[in-house]
């Protein structure tokens, strides 16, 4: 094995080796500095291996490092045509309709309501979201009006109204 000291500087996924923590029955431990800035000391063959990769920030819903890989997950799969942003990712069936989902750390979200919450709307579980535009894979929340599950049909027969409707309408 190579002298402990030659690891410090070295970067495994989004942590870096700052000193050696220990060094217990051919156990080598290293001070880590993550990314998002936390520190650790993890064992330095789980780093090598790539079996620890960050701090856990990557995993964590609502911190800064996840929530940048989630955005970038979703601009990967988002194809930008005129007013219409095309999904290019999953879709499921429900009620005879399809929805764009993506899987990320063992979630599902809909692309849609993340946008909007990213937005800062708030969303309520029991919210849906109607598109009103022609093209079926559009993904843009202009396009979408949020409606309770009781008035899911009314925006279908589009007697609730999303904004790309009305400035179509108004024009």
């Amino acid at each position: 094995m190579a002298h402990p000291n030659n690891f410090i500087g070295k970067k495994y996924g989004h942590l870096t080796i700052k000193a050696i923590a220990k060094y217990r029955t051919s156990t080598l431990y290293v001070e880590c500095e993550c990314d998002c800035g936390k520190s650790g000391i993890f064992k330095l063959e789980s780093l090598k291996s790539g079996k620890i990769q960050s701090c856990g920030c990557i995993k964590v819903p609502y911190s800064s490092t996840f929530e940048e890989n989630v955005r970038k997950r979703i601009e990967s799969l988002i194809e930008v045509q005129g007013e219409c942003w095309i999904w290019k990712g999953l879709y499921r069936m429900i009620n005879n309709r399809f929805y764009p989902f993506f899987n990320s750390h063992r979630k599902q979200y809909n692309p849609v309501r993340w946008f909007a919450e990213q937005q800062g709307e708030v969303v309520h579980r029991n919210w849906n979201f109607i598109r009103q535009c022609e093209n079926e894979k559009c993904v843009n929340p202009d396009h979408h009006v949020k409606v309770a599950k009781c008035n899911v049909k009314k925006a279908l027969k589009k007697e609730i109204k999303c904004a790309y409707l009305k400035r179509r309408e108004s024009r």
